[in-house]
């Protein structure tokens, strides 16, 4: 059962008719993480956890709050297609394939940017971009000017997390968790589906010129093959 403390930290998440979220929810959030916050948000595929990408204190607290190895990088969510010259480094034939793929639940593994925060996985010359087909963390994101770390809201090694009863353990050292309920809505929690939802985002490396090795298959695996096979991508092993 929550605890008084924890319940103060959820936030629900509302959404009109037509589809927009609250902006006094975003600005909230916004709040949050321009304070060193760590907060967790739903995305398209599971719950995450996030930070602003230029905040090293809080990027810290993240590794903590999942017990995570230092040596396991981060994801970096953007807002919109066009920020990910802010963050990665795009081969120039593989840059027409980006609009196909994303928005949706997919990781892309690419070269980091020189730019990037030196304490964000310091021990790797790559980074795994996202953006997720869910307005609600991209619109944080907007609003921030920033781009998001983040990475899937349980402790490492845990169950993935579709609702926030999910990763209670660890409410008590978020500063806050925006709940839109059960993201997989309409699906039998011991479904195949459902164990391919809770695999996450499929994480493709497309560090080499038309060509991609799947380093995670993930949910998105089939609509990603079918995109970069169309596309005339060769498979690497």
């Amino acid at each position: 059962m929550a605890t008084l403390r924890q319940v103060d930290k959820v936030i629900r998440v509302f959404y009109s008719k037509a589809g927009h979220t609250d902006k006094n929810e975003i600005f909230l959030a916004c709040n949050f993480l321009n304070n060193n916050g760590v907060i967790a948000v739903p995305t398209d595929t599971l719950y995450g956890i996030t930070a602003r990408v230029d905040d090293s204190l809080a990027l810290e607290r993240i590794y903590k709050i999942k017990g995570r190895d230092p040596n396991k990088p981060l994801a970096i969510c953007i807002s919109k297609l066009e920020q990910i010259d802010q963050v990665a480094e795009v081969l120039p034939k593989n840059r027409q394939v980006l609009p196909y793929l994303l928005p949706g639940p997919l990781t892309i593994v690419l070269k980091r940017s020189p730019n990037l925060n030196k304490d964000l996985n310091p021990n790797t010359n790559s980074i795994g971009v996202r953006l997720p087909d869910h307005n609600f963390i991209r619109e944080i994101s907007e609003t921030l000017g920033c781009p998001l770390a983040l990475t899937s809201a349980n402790r490492s090694g845990e169950v993935s997390p579709t609702t926030i009863d999910d990763f209670k353990e660890i409410w008590d050292d978020l500063d806050a968790v925006f709940d839109l309920g059960n993201i997989k809505t309409n699906i039998t929690p011991q479904s195949p589906l459902a164990i391919r939802m809770r695999a996450g985002s499929t994480v493709l490396d497309l560090t080499e010129e038309r060509s991609y090795k799947i380093l995670r298959e993930g949910c998105g695996l089939n609509r990603t093959l079918n995109v970069l096979n169309r596309s005339g991508f060769k498979r690497r092993t």
